[in-house]
This record gives structure tokens, sequence and C-alpha cells, in this order.
């Protein structure tokens, strides 16, 4: 008979028999530095909306990606021309290397603009997570 494996909340392994129980504890895969920095992260900070720029309250020009539920999706960054007072914010999916989505802000000097792409593009990446099989 095959043993039945299940994942639990500590990313091991629990395999166990019919006629008695054995507990196999390995990792169920490697996790990098960035990853184990990213949950603790996360584990600190209220996530209030469906999709969420990690530091853009803050003033940060790039960061994460992450759900409500705490699902890493990928990167964002700001883009400033300081020569045309204009800025692009761009969203990067993760695993791959060119954005996905951009949105422009024509001035930024304007809040309500700069809150208008982002709340854009927020949009643009909550619609494609959703459509994700």
């Amino acid at each position: 008979m095959r043993p039945r494996v299940r994942s639990n909340s500590q990313r091991q392994l629990r395999a166990s028999l019919p006629t008695s129980s054995y507990t196999i504890v390995r990792p169920a895969r490697l996790v990098s530095d960035k990853e184990t920095d990213r949950n603790e992260a996360l584990q600190t900070v209220e996530l209030r909306y469906p999709i969420n720029l990690m530091g853009a309250e803050g003033g940060a020009e790039n960061g994460d990606v992450v759900t409500r539920d705490g699902e890493f999706l990928g990167t964002w960054s700001f883009a400033k021309n300081e020569a045309e007072e204009t800025g692009i914010f761009h969203f990067t999916a993760d695993g791959e290397a060119e954005p996905r989505f951009s949105e422009s802000v024509p001035f930024l000097t304007s809040g309500l603009l700069t809150g208008q792409a982002m709340s854009n593009l927020c949009r643009s990446i909550r619609d494609w997570h959703e459509g994700q099989p």
C-alpha cells in the first residue's frame, strides 16, 4: 500500500503507513534568504488591499507586490524623468525579466495623478492574477 503524503505549515512532509506511523522530516523546497526576509516582513505588515505595493506608502521607488493573502506576485518599480517631471510605474511578474504592466504619471507634482496611476497598475495586476489558472 502507498503511503499518504501531506504538507504541513512547517514545510515538512509527513508519511504514514497503514500498520505504523513514521514521520519523515525534510524541507519541501529550499527557501532563499530573500524569501525568508519577505516572509518575515509580511508578518509585521497589514495587507489592506487585494494588491499591495510594498513600500509605496513610505516613498520607496521599488518593492514587492503581494496579495491580501500574502502571496508574492512580483515586484514594482517607479522610474522618474526629472527633466520632464514625469514618471512611470512598472510591474514585473515573478520569474519574468520584463515588465508586464506599466502606468505613466504625467506630472510628478500631482499626488492625485500618482495615486491614480498606482490604482490603475494594481487593477491591472489584480485582473491578471485573477485570470491565472
